[in-house]
């Protein structure tokens, strides 16, 4: 029997989801982005900056929204992108931290230039979920009609545990150059568990608040807490103008749903185990390991 035009054919996988291939894994590893996408975005930083560190899709966006809120400022999606700016686009941000440093985001692994960090860590099971819509809503992973969705979510987890999808290469590997750093004394860096923020926010906003120097109750920790809450962010996002988060799917949202575990009903037996890659950084992290 002849299949539809617009059906499924079984196995077929999206363009996208095997990420980087040769060439782009070769550049990555290169002197060559070292100076263009390393060096060159990271001249003109000063020993008291602050640097938002995590592995893409962890809960970036959140922290420095938390950031924003203890400095007295209203974060938003816009003023997030000039006052908490990625590295490379932080030569205008302004001095917020108390002492005089500047708030910067960053996805790299640890480098010598960060001297004080706050590092936000996500279960990677969780994080691979996220980083599935996010790549579609940048466009990166793009369906065509007829695509096999299981099949394209399956190619797609190995290219994200063979830290294929990013430049940061893979997360545990992200999380151990930032885990070495802490333990040679080489950065002061305060470690957060995305759960454990999501399972308390008010006490590791006031964690983040005495880290970094500002002197609050708890009850001011709480407030800001709920004004950076997901039901805020979401709403934030929603009444952002659309060109703030560049050429998007906006069906796609920004600010997804934000599990804790999701990955235990989303992924098969199989897939679960193939997280024993990084049973190193779950252990760490005290995660549950890999079946």
């Amino acid at each position: 029997m002849s299949r539809p035009a617009d059906a499924t054919v079984p196995g077929r996988v999206a363009r996208g989801a095997a990420g980087a291939g040769l060439v782009r894994r070769a550049y990555r590893r290169s002197p060559l982005r070292r100076l263009a996408r390393v060096d060159w975005t990271h001249r003109g930083l000063r020993p008291d900056d602050v640097f938002i560190a995590s592995y893409p899709r962890s809960g970036n966006a959140w922290l420095a929204f938390i950031v924003l809120e203890l400095c007295g400022r209203h974060a938003t999606f816009d003023s997030v992108r000039f006052e908490v700016p990625i590295v490379g686009a932080h030569s205008r941000a302004p001095a917020l931290v108390p002492g005089g440093g500047r708030f910067i985001k960053t996805h790299e692994q640890y480098l010598p230039a960060y001297r004080r960090a706050i590092h936000l860590v996500r279960d990677p099971r969780d994080v691979a979920l996220s980083y599935f819509r996010f790549m579609q809503r940048e466009g990166s992973l793009v369906f065509r009609a007829g695509d096999d969705v299981d099949a394209t979510f399956d190619t797609f987890l190995g290219a994200f545990i063979r830290g294929r999808l990013h430049p940061s290469g893979t997360w545990q590997g992200h999380l151990r150059s930032w885990l070495d750093a802490a333990a040679s004394g080489n950065a002061t860096i305060l470690r957060l568990r995305y759960e454990d923020m999501r399972a308390d926010p008010a006490l590791q906003v006031g964690n983040i608040a005495a880290w970094l120097g500002f002197d609050i109750s708890s009850a001011e920790a709480a407030q800001v807490a709920e004004r950076c809450s997901l039901e805020r962010m979401r709403a934030a996002e929603r009444e952002s103008d659309p060109s703030v988060f560049g050429r998007v799917r906006p069906e796609v949202a920004y600010v997804g749903p934000a599990s804790v575990g999701g990955w235990h009903a989303a992924l098969t037996k199989e897939q679960q185990h193939r997280f024993a890659a990084f049973d190193d950084g779950l252990a760490q992290m005290a995660y549950e390991a890999a079946l």
